[in-house]
């Protein structure tokens, strides 16, 4: 005769194995969000070096002034160059740590996603199991 714990047995293993993808999806999920804190740090150090170049830029401005007065128009077409260069390689540096950060949101949002559906599918399986267990045991 079989065993009457077999059902709620396995259950119970199904229980066991459920926990055990969620541990290791929460354990994915937690990286990604260990690496949007860390690409936050990022951004916020990168806005203080981007003060910083404003005020370089402002005694650029002091230094091109008296430049002018010296009379040295190709340095200073040189100084104006460099910094269009600066403000292009700044801004080219923003627009990658954006797409980063854009990048990692959706990855994020996807995880997340993946792991509704699947707790959803399981929790689903488990119950319709769980009824026909007791629906076979009350009978």
């Amino acid at each position: 005769m079989s065993d009457p714990a077999a059902p709620f047995n396995q259950i119970e293993q199904q229980a066991a194995d459920l926990v055990e993808k969620l541990t290791a999806l929460r354990r994915e999920t937690e990286s990604y969000v260990g690496a949007r804190a860390a690409l936050d740090t990022a951004v916020a150090g990168i806005s203080g070096v981007m003060e910083q170049l404003a005020a370089a830029a402002s005694g650029l401005t002091t230094v091109s002034v008296t430049l002018r007065e010296i009379g040295t128009p190709q340095i200073l077409q040189t100084q104006d160059q460099l910094r269009i260069h600066l403000a292009e390689s700044v801004e080219e540096f923003r627009s990658q740590v954006d797409g980063l950060q854009t990048g990692l949101v959706t990855r994020l949002d996807q995880t997340e996603d993946v792991v509704r559906s699947e707790v959803r599918s399981r929790i689903s399986e488990l119950e319709g199991g769980l009824s026909t267990k007791i629906e076979a045991t009350d009978a």
